[in-house]
């Protein structure tokens, strides 16, 4: 028979292993949503350095965005065309 310390010691076990796949999962989860905002980013870099050297409108760029102009000026910070 399992004396009570011994329970609390599984019990303790238990819930370090829970809080250590709970970190890990957050990090993972932490890192997947990092890559995808660079992704997002680098997007965006993409077409507002394609604005600069006047290859594509801004319209043209927001078009591209998915968003209204307003919308992509000011995610992007460009001031007009």
């Amino acid at each position: 028979m399992l004396a009570f310390s011994d329970i609390d010691k599984q019990f303790d076990l238990y819930v370090s292993n829970m809080a250590q796949f709970a970190r890990e999962e957050g990090i993972e989860k932490g890192r997947e949503e990092g890559i995808e905002i660079g992704e997002i980013k680098g997007f965006y870099n993409a077409l507002v350095g394609l604005v600069k050297d006047k290859i594509l409108t801004v319209s043209q760029a927001a078009q591209r965005a998915n968003m209204s102009v307003e919308e992509f000026k000011k995610k992007t910070g460009l001031k007009d065309e």
